[in-house]
Parts: structure tokens; sequence; C-alpha cells
């Protein structure tokens, strides 16, 4: 008996989705934004306030464009912490603050979009 409830609260966890699971982005700027997001051949505008945090972007990959600026648009997965700082999008550190981010994981994605744009030419 204690072998199918097992089952069945495993199942259970399997399939509700986790919000942890979609993309949530802090804008930690003074000023407003306008993200553009990209998921398979839809998009939509959004608009993000200053401290505003915005949960549940998309749930699994997706790009987000801010501003309508080319050059500032990066492709993130359900799992990803975003936060605009300075006016770019970048990865969240989650052992800290919402919000706050990470020097490293920032390199590399802003590695990343220059190994997709050497590519793309």
């Amino acid at each position: 008996m204690k072998f199918k409830a097992l089952i069945a609260a495993s199942l259970a966890i399997l399939i509700v989705p986790s919000a942890a699971q979609a993309v949530s982005i802090t804008n930690n700027d003074k000023e407003e934004y306008k993200l553009t997001i990209f998921e398979g051949e839809k998009s939509r505008d959004v608009t993000i306030q200053p401290s505003e945090t915005i949960d549940e972007v998309c749930e699994k990959l997706c790009s987000i464009r801010l501003n309508n600026d080319e050059d500032n648009e990066y492709e993130f997965e359900g799992k990803d912490v975003i936060a605009i700082e300075d006016g770019y999008l970048t990865y969240a550190d989650e052992n800290v603050e919402q919000g706050s981010t990470s020097e490293q994981m920032l390199d590399e994605n802003e590695n990343m979009a220059t190994e997709d744009k050497s590519e793309s030419n």
C-alpha cells in the first residue's frame, strides 16, 4: 500500500508544472523596458516597470529582446532567472537576492551571444 502512495506522489510531482521551470525577469533599473519574447513562431511584447518581476515569461526555450535592440537579444531556457541591469539582460545569481547578477554568468551569456553572431555571419 505504501508503495502505491509513493508512486502516486511521484507522478503528481512530475505532472504538476512548476513555476521554477519558467523564465522570470526582474528589472533592477530605474526605467521601464519593452521586452519582446520569441517562442517558436510566436512573439509578444511586454513592458516591465522598475523593480518589477515578471514570472513565467516562457516555459521552455525562448529569445528575449530588450527595447527592439537586435544586439540585446538572448536565448534563455525555462529554468533561467534573468535580471535587467544597466540596460542589459543578464543571468541573476540564485544564491543572492532576486535580480542581483553574477558577473561570471553575465560573461558566459555575452560570450554565447558573440559566438551566435559570428556563426550567423
